[in-house]
């Protein structure tokens, strides 16, 4: 559990003549509040499944932009909710494997809580060679963004031109194929 208080925040903008390039302000006085929450449960000798969960109230207390009084609006770029769930899996040392799910919820893009984003979701699946087919060698395959439901990342709070995140990478796949070199031979 956390409460900051916080005087003189930087906060980051873009112009529109300088698209891109970040210029910096005074927000003057943010009030942090949250919990972060997390646990592990071993559901066998096989399956293991981890939680995380954040909770964040990150406000301004006194800021004015201009004619524009801004205290009590939402700092942009902070999720009100973060939830990561892994489950992590082995097959006897056969087989190792992780599925990674994460949930964030919307959130304001700019200072003025004007724009708001889409909650984003994460879908991830990662599986290798244990110990029992080869203590020198691992390969597996790694599927990032499985069903492509990961539209957007790399969110800029105030950019010019509605220009506050760019398009994550699309599903994909890769491979992997490990030689272990250090791995005593006795």
């Amino acid at each position: 559990i956390y409460w900051i208080h916080l005087s003189d925040l930087i906060s980051g903008y873009e112009l529109p003549e300088t698209p891109g390039r970040t210029y910096f302000r005074n927000a003057s006085e943010v009030r942090r509040a949250g919990f972060e929450l997390s646990g592990v449960l071993q559901i066998s000798d096989f399956l293991k499944t981890k939680f995380q969960y954040e909770y964040a109230h990150f406000f301004f207390k006194n800021y004015f932009l201009g004619n524009n009084n801004l205290s009590g609006n939402l700092q942009p770029i902070i999720p009100k909710h973060k939830i990561v769930l892994f489950l992590d899996g082995r097959v006897k040392d056969y087989v190792n494997g992780n599925l990674h799910f994460g949930y964030q919820s919307s959130m304001f893009l700019d200072d003025l809580n004007l724009v708001k984003s889409e909650p984003l979701y994460t879908l991830h699946l990662s599986l290798n060679s244990g110990n029992r087919i080869s203590k020198i060698f691992t390969f597996g395959i790694v599927w990032n963004n499985i069903f492509n439901i990961n539209a957007f990342s790399n969110f800029r709070a105030n950019a010019s031109f509605s220009r506050y995140d760019e398009a994550a990478s699309p599903s994909g796949v890769s491979f992997i194929f490990r030689y272990n070199l250090t791995y005593p031979t006795k």
